[in-house]
């Protein structure tokens, strides 16, 4: 079976997460590989299915011009991803590429887990899938190619005539390691960087799935918290640095060093192999030690991104973190010793913020030795607190109206947990980066990072990729096949190493 994989294309929606509009985040800071979809890939290739995956998001390319490249390729199964931010367009895209390509449609994401029912109104929609897929991606195209009844697949919604059919809810898979890595040669490595990645090609990946955290704000929490052996991720570093090339890695897992053990013996096996790649993660500044971040410096890690979130112990122990400050004063303390670019993540606008918590956020951060930082308002996210005090506010839910066309305004696009007005929230953010970025002691940090001019090199090299793109999507508008590759001759969308 011919089975298309894709990410419809992005529309920049105009909101402002706090001093940033939101479209500039995505547009510059993090242009990551859609790691579900090449997971899927891997293990559709596992039943003998023929396998493209198409990144249209990270081209910039309109569904017009997606339509015509894999035309060639015949799809009998398209499965295209929903994104909450994106719903409606995606839903709007995926839609088109059915009907213009003339084949089922299966759509996934976070929007069909969190929505299934909302996303079978749309009749066009053959499928949707309400977990991650994992384990019921092969039986389900199994079924649909044998054109077996659909009601033995779980985790999915589905059409009998007029009825929607909901099967028991997909079990998650516990042994990560059974997973195929995933399918890395369908995608073109060349469209993925992030503003802070220090070399390339890059990638990103997961040692672990969930948090065994309960922060309110999170969506994190929702998923339970496993992770893979040591020897499975080594063995996928390995893969990356002598199939791929890469050699720079972004591991998403949401708390990196739960497993302190696991952490050291991850670093241990990549010194010992003398892999050629350096690393990135994130983490809680209460799940690290001296010792630990000098073994994560000798194994090649060149970032590390800590949750701090506030500097009011107040705030924190409201959003269930630890309050200890002081904990993050030594963490922040011990990363900048061992030569390692530290990274700080905020939120404004958090349960019970005043002026008094982000002035003392404002104290912390004047003395933490932080290279950089983010300082974002607190968005009602799926499964959190924030967005249940949000729907019972407001009357309704954002992320349907979205889903409906209607993009919400900045003012319902926030927490509704604090009484500091929106204009407010925005000031305090500008008054943060402002007072972080232009404080003497901030380009001390800099200029003393060793890795500070592959830094500025990779500024340059993503504004010349994500301008080229840009206006390669303004032609296309007009003219779809404008300098298109079409299948099989497109290394994004193509067949990749069964070429």
């Amino acid at each position: 079976m011919n089975v298309l994989l894709i990410r419809p294309p992005i529309t920049y929606v105009n909101f402002s997460t706090g001093f940033f509009p939101f479209s500039l985040y995505t547009m510059f800071m993090t242009r990551y590989p859609p790691m579900a979809l090449m997971y899927l890939a891997a293990l559709l290739r596992k039943d003998g299915h023929k396998v493209a995956l198409l990144d249209a998001e990270a081209e910039e390319l309109e569904i017009r011009s997606a339509a015509l490249r894999m035309a060639p390729f015949r799809p009998d199964l398209i499965i295209g991803s929903v994104n909450i931010y994106n719903s409606c367009r995606n839903f709007e895209d995926l839609i088109f590429l059915k009907e213009r390509l003339k084949t089922p449609l299966v759509v996934r994401g976070h929007y069909p887990g969190e929505y299934p029912d909302e996303t079978m109104k749309h009749p066009e929609v053959d499928v949707s899938m309400t977990g991650k897929g994992f384990a019921s991606v092969r039986p389900l195209v199994r079924a649909l190619e044998r054109k077996e009844d659909l009601e033995r697949v779980q985790g999915i919604l589905f059409r009998r005539g007029a009825e929607i059919v909901r099967t028991p809810n997909e079990k998650p898979v516990r042994d990560l390691d059974s997973l195929p890595f995933p399918a890395r040669d369908l995608v073109d490595p060349g469209l993925y960087v992030t503003n802070l990645s220090y070399r390339r090609p890059f990638t990103t990946m997961f040692g672990s799935l969930g948090c065994p955290f309960n922060c309110t704000y999170c969506t994190d929490r929702k998923v339970p918290y496993s992770s893979r052996s040591v020897e499975s991720v080594i063995a996928e570093l390995t893969e990356c640095v002598e199939k791929h090339g890469i050699r720079e890695v972004t591991f998403l897992d949401p708390t990196f060093t739960v497993k302190r053990e696991w952490v050291t013996g991850l670093c241990d096996e990549i010194v010992r192999r003398r892999l050629d790649l350096t690393f990135t993660m994130r983490t809680r500044p209460d799940l690290l030690d001296p010792e630990l971040i000098r073994g994560l410096a000798r194994a090649g890690c060149v970032r590390i991104s800590l949750g701090i979130e506030s500097g009011d112990p107040e705030i924190l122990k409201a959003m269930n973190r630890s309050g200890d400050v002081e904990r993050i004063r030594l963490a922040a303390r011990w990363i900048q010793e061992a030569g390692i670019m530290a990274f700080g993540y905020f939120m404004i606008g958090n349960k019970g913020e005043t002026h008094e918590s982000l002035n003392r956020t404002m104290d912390l951060i004047t003395e933490l030795p932080l290279h950089f930082a983010q300082f974002f308002q607190t968005l009602p996210l799926l499964g959190t607190e924030v967005l249940e005090s949000s729907k019972q506010e407001l009357g309704h839910d954002i992320w349907h109206e979205i889903s409906r066309g209607r993009y919400p305004s900045p003012e319902e696009f926030r927490s509704l947990l604090t009484e500091l007005s929106l204009e407010e929230l925005k000031a305090w953010s500008r008054k943060l980066y402002v007072h972080f970025y232009l404080h003497p002691r901030r380009w001390r940090y800099l200029l003393r990072l060793k890795y500070l001019p592959g830094y500025g090199i990779r500024q340059f090299q993503i504004l010349v990729l994500v301008s080229r793109l840009l206006a390669l999507r303004r032609v296309r508008k007009q003219r779809p096949g404008f300098c298109l590759a079409r299948y099989p001759n497109a290394r994004n969308g193509g067949p990749g190493d069964a070429a």
